[in-house]
């Protein structure tokens, strides 16, 4: 009851100018294909940046971006589902029926 938010704070490549090499080749699949692998180089740095979009209380991600929506109402969200469901079947009766053609 104490915690009032999760925070998930990443490494700021960008601003410390963290790499991408090559670093290993891979034998990969049965005909043994060579691949080369990519490693993060991270530079050493105490910057962070906030990882907004994985904030567990969507209130608290509006605060924090400063964004604001409309309240919603129960009968736009049911009519919101329902439109989403309508097109869903559709989209999957339209490739079953290109799939039989």
């Amino acid at each position: 009851q104490d915690i009032h938010m999760l925070l998930n704070v990443q490494h700021n490549c960008h601003k410390l100018g963290c790499t991408i090499k090559a670093s290993t080749y891979d034998l990969v699949g049965p005909q043994g294909i060579c691949k080369q692998s990519q490693t993060m180089f991270h530079s050493v740095g105490n910057e962070y940046i906030l990882n907004s979009a994985s904030l567990y209380s969507a209130q608290i991600h509006c605060e924090v971006a400063k964004i604001s929506f409309p309240k919603v109402l129960a009968q736009e969200w049911k009519n919101c589902i329902m439109m989403g469901l309508a097109r869903w079947k559709s989209a999957k009766h339209n490739q079953h029926q290109k799939a039989n053609q």
